[in-house]
């Protein structure tokens, strides 16, 4: 009885399917393993025949049996459940989800190479992504090593951060991570610093700006909720042509060619104009 409480007292996460497959292998092995079973999950071991030992074994592989279903999800149990030994059950999740684990790798290589972070938004919700696509990468057992994680995270940046990317790998055959993210970290605020906002501001205001012409009536919100982005962009100065209202990143004289399509410039460098008929009690669009 004591025993079986040490035995379940491991706790790891169920499993849910080929996107934790690997990791819960690892683990569910290691389990089994301790309680000291781990002849019933391999292949190559044959039970024995004996009366008196295929007691003794068929009450051990029905204690790991019962250990994989204990730690499986819910909707991963009806595949194991007509299964009558242990390694009848670990076999079958092998053959469910293992091909799927592989495939999942492939597909979590080409996530994490190809993600690329969005122009003019806040990076450190896109590093900690990178982070957690390198961790599921590590859980299925392909290591990303630090100087590549700093290459790809670099090259993962938009590409009004390239000049920045090739003064930071000149010279540098292996880049830290750590180092990388405080570059890029510090680097960002001054960014924010000099077009005049704080990157919560900004990102706010940026947010309205892209969202401003999808709004429609039906969802319109008082113009009281766009205070702050509309206040914010009052108070930036723009360093390219020195005008109010905007920052140098959107300034309509850098990106806008064509003075002649005003809705094109609305959606471009996203100024706030008071309209003429505009009162306190109106609604922003």
């Amino acid at each position: 009885m004591a025993d079986t409480v040490t035995y379940n007292a491991f706790r790891i996460t169920p499993l849910s399917g080929p996107e934790n497959y690997g990791p819960w292998k690892v683990q569910m092995g290691d389990i089994i393993t301790e309680m000291d079973l781990n002849d019933h999950i391999n292949p190559e071991v044959t039970p024995p025949t004996d009366t008196a030992k295929k007691a003794v074994w068929d009450k051990a592989d029905r204690r790991t049996l019962s250990s994989i279903r204990l730690r499986v999800a819910p909707n991963i149990v009806q595949h194991i459940q007509g299964e009558t030994t242990a390694l009848g059950a670990w076999q079958m999740l092998s053959a469910l989800f293992e091909l799927k684990g592989q495939m999942g790798l492939i597909l979590a290589r080409h996530k994490f190479y190809s993600t690329r972070a969005l122009d003019q938004q806040p990076l450190e919700p896109h590093i900690k992504m990178m982070r957690q696509l390198q961790g599921e990468l590590r859980s299925l057992g392909q290591e990303v090593s630090d100087s590549d994680f700093a290459v790809t995270l670099l090259s993962s940046l938009p590409t009004e951060w390239d000049s920045f990317i090739r003064a930071n790998l000149h010279g540098t055959i292996n880049p830290q991570s750590k180092t990388v993210i405080a570059d890029i970290l510090t680097e960002e605020r001054r960014r924010y610093e000099k077009d005049g906002l704080t990157p919560e501001e900004l990102a706010i205001a940026m947010a309205a700006t892209h969202n401003r012409r999808s709004v429609t009536r039906q969802s319109r919100q008082p113009a009281s909720n766009f205070a702050t982005s509309s206040s914010t962009w009052k108070r930036a100065i723009c360093h390219r042509c020195g005008g109010k209202g905007h920052i140098a990143r959107v300034c309509p004289s850098s990106k806008i060619e064509d003075v002649n399509e005003p809705d094109k410039a609305h959606a471009v460098f996203g100024v706030y104009e008071e309209e003429e008929n505009d009162s306190d009690n109106d609604y922003a669009l």
